[in-house]
């Protein structure tokens, strides 16, 4: 029997409502008979069946990997004939299992099958309240900022429709414009729009490129992805760019992420992603209020001829996510560190090198160390206090110290000014010399005991 069937676009994805449950052939032990919508409250053995099948049907149909379609039905039903889903009494629990057991055996994260979401009142005014809350959350960028030795930074934690949400990424990419190196974050970004992602990459290349074409299985069809050739504002075609991930980035941070790393634009920094690359389209069968997600396209990269799905993306620089940020930072101070002639921005990118590096690898003296730099240079005192090794100049208030590296300390407090012991022949500390961010350097002996 054939459906009938409404098509409408809702966040990228097609949401299509069945009316009447087809029947295909290897499911006709799940008999079907017409009945009243499935409650959450109580799910019987006849209803129990109907949502079953209804899975199947929309799987077996549609899914993605049509020989991979035959062994999750196979497997769900012999699942059911076991008796794994009798004890599932309501519809919220079914649906968790069945939604569990077809991820486990494909691993595909972007399964989904579940309740159709409440909807009431007018599709406008819906779709207004949507972009309503979205803008109160500013469109997830949820941090732009300028990073020491002119990084620029922008984190966004979904890729949303910039049909409300490009004004603010254009906004986001015009704060970082002046910028020699750019990180963007997307540690916690689960996906969004593929139009937001050719959005944002397109501000990288100077003119349109393939970032990937999507394989619609079933209409057999192909559907590229480019970049646009015009943007608003300046683009940043040679500015280093780094893109740091976390095992949250999924979906089309994924892409964005995959895309910019293969055509050699972008750094990977960070985790190993998810590798969910699939697209979805919903089918919902409201006689028994239940709406199966079902992947149904996959990407297709120009360079790899493959997708990051199942795999993830393979980050170029593996750290963990809490290091992701600094590490990305150290790498794009070292990548534009030899373009300047000018010794005042190499001295400035230097300066922040030294205690970015400190921080991804503390360095470590021990008591019987600190011991050796305690003593006065003249104005400049240096004691123990509680274990920590502390600075005052006479006059002023005492700092703590905190080792940067051989003999050289960073002064809390005062990011402008640093001490570096200096030893003679013997292995003595003999004087301090004090370091300013801006290369003036003044120096005391020792004082003798």
């Amino acid at each position: 029997m054939k459906s009938s069937k409404i098509t409408s676009m809702k966040g990228g994805r097609k949401s299509r409502v069945h009316f009447v449950i087809p029947f295909v052939a290897f499911l006709t032990i799940l008999a079907v008979a017409p009945a009243p919508a499935a409650s959450d409250d109580d799910l019987d053995a006849g209803a129990r069946e109907q949502v079953i099948a209804a899975v199947l049907e929309a799987f077996s149909n549609h899914y993605v990997y049509p020989e991979k379609a035959k062994r999750m039905c196979d497997h769900v039903l012999n699942r059911n004939e076991a008796g794994a889903y009798d004890d599932a009494t309501t519809l919220k629990e079914l649906c968790r299992r069945l939604r569990r057991d077809l991820r486990d055996l494909t691993g595909d994260r972007h399964i989904w099958i579940g309740l159709i979401p409440e909807s009431s009142g007018d599709p406008k005014e819906r779709r207004a309240a949507r972009i309503e809350r979205a803008a109160w959350q500013n469109f997830s960028f949820m941090d732009v900022r300028w990073l020491e030795g002119n990084v620029g930074y922008v984190r966004f934690d979904r890729f949303h429709d910039p049909a409300y949400a490009g004004e603010t990424a254009v906004a986001a990419m015009q704060f970082i414009a002046n910028c020699h190196a750019v990180i963007i974050d997307l540690r916690w970004n689960h996906g969004g729009e593929d139009q937001m992602v050719r959005l944002l990459a397109s501000y990288f290349f100077e003119h349109a490129r393939l970032l990937g074409t999507l394989f619609h299985v079933q209409a057999d069809s192909l559907e590229q992805s480019w970049t646009f050739g015009y943007v608003p504002g300046r683009k940043l075609v040679d500015v280093p760019l780094y893109v740091l991930t976390s095992d949250e980035t999924a979906s089309g941070a994924e892409a964005f992420a995959y895309g910019m790393k293969h055509l050699g634009r972008a750094t990977v920094v960070g985790e190993v992603t998810p590798g969910a690359a699939h697209w979805t389209e919903n089918f919902d069968y409201p006689e028994l209020n239940l709406r199966a997600a079902v992947p149904v396209a996959r990407p297709v990269n120009p360079v790899t001829r493959t997708s990051w799905e199942g795999t993830g993306v393979k980050p170029n620089i593996a750290v963990s996510a809490e290091k992701a940020l600094m590490t990305a930072h150290v790498a794009a101070l070292e990548s534009i560190h030899d373009r300047f002639p000018d010794p005042a921005r190499i001295r400035a990118i230097d300066w922040v090198l030294v205690e970015l590096r400190s921080e991804l690898s503390p360095v470590d003296v021990t008591a019987e160390q600190l011991v050796e730099y305690a003593g006065n240079y003249g104005p400049r005192r240096v004691f123990l206090d509680s274990g920590d090794l502390c600075y005052q100049r006479e006059g002023n208030a005492a700092y703590k110290l905190r080792p940067l590296g051989s003999d050289l300390f960073g002064v809390v407090g005062l990011d402008y000014f640093r001490l570096r012991f200096v030893r003679d022949d013997r292995n003595r500390v003999t004087k301090v010399v004090g370091l300013y961010s801006d290369g003036y350097t003044d120096e005391n002996p020792r004082d003798k005991d």
